[in-house]
């Protein structure tokens, strides 16, 4: 009886403490929390806020330092007008993520100003009054290739000093073929265990493709790597617990 209450105030601790580290921007919401409008604006100068800290996010197209460039709130699925202010073009359709990945795009993602162009820099930039940040993760959508060329990103965590931290490079993004699993799909860059606190996170476009590029960004922790997640760990402290009455 005893170890079993030990384990229900463990997992109490667990499920609740890292409430904060687990933190998501979906895009489901606008900073304010309300509902995006279609590509509507996301203002560099309108970030999201958890306790202490702002998570801002913006473009700089013409690679001199300035964030001068505006997010752009995407709506998921095809329907008439899309074209040409779409997202990503994947294999199910325009914005539309593949069998069994819909809930995993949700309804709203957040896509580079113009559709289709070389986006110069996507900067993530952190404001903390809560101390170093040492993980992140995030996901960028449909990673695929063409006859002209290939789709690759690079993304980067550096700090208040500018001194890089840590590189994630996405796979290799070919015509979809076997060897190219992100069409219309999420492939996830992670950043955990930093030495320093992250200040900003850089992504370029570093593949061949000379057009048709945008980038479809989502489902960013901004402060952990969201694994194992908490419906895993309630299956197994609801087991061990299972297991424990049935030996008493």
């Amino acid at each position: 009886m005893k170890i079993t209450s030990l384990l229900l105030a463990f997992a109490m601790l667990t499920l609740t403490a890292p409430l904060f580290g687990a933190a998501l921007i979906d895009f489901e919401t606008t900073p304010a929390g309300a509902t995006p409008l279609d590509d509507g604006l996301l203002p560099v100068g309108t970030p999201y806020t958890f306790g202490g800290e702002q998570i801002a996010f913006g473009f700089d197209a013409n690679s001199d330092g300035v964030v001068d460039g505006d997010g752009r709130f995407e709506k998921s699925g095809t329907f008439p007008g899309e074209f040409p202010n779409g997202g990503f073009e994947g294999s199910s359709g325009t914005d539309t993520a593949d069998p069994g990945f819909g809930g995993q795009l949700g309804n709203w993602f957040l896509r580079s100003p113009v559709p289709g162009s070389n986006f110069g820099h996507f900067i993530i930039q952190y404001s903390s009054t809560i101390g170093p940040v040492t993980a992140a993760s995030g996901e960028i959508w449909d990673i695929d290739g063409n006859t002209q060329g290939t789709e690759e990103y690079t993304v980067r965590a550096y700090d208040s000093a500018l001194n890089l931290l840590a590189t994630d490079i996405s796979p290799l993004g070919t015509l979809p073929t076997a060897t190219s699993p992100y069409d219309g799909q999420p492939w996830k860059f992670t950043f955990s265990g930093l030495t320093a606190g992250i200040d900003r996170i850089v992504i370029d476009f570093t593949g061949t493709k000379p057009a048709g590029i945008g980038l479809a960004f989502n489902n960013f922790y901004p402060f952990s790597v969201p694994e194992p997640t908490s419906a895993v760990l309630l299956g197994l402290l609801g087991g061990m617990a299972s297991l424990i009455r049935r030996r008493s």
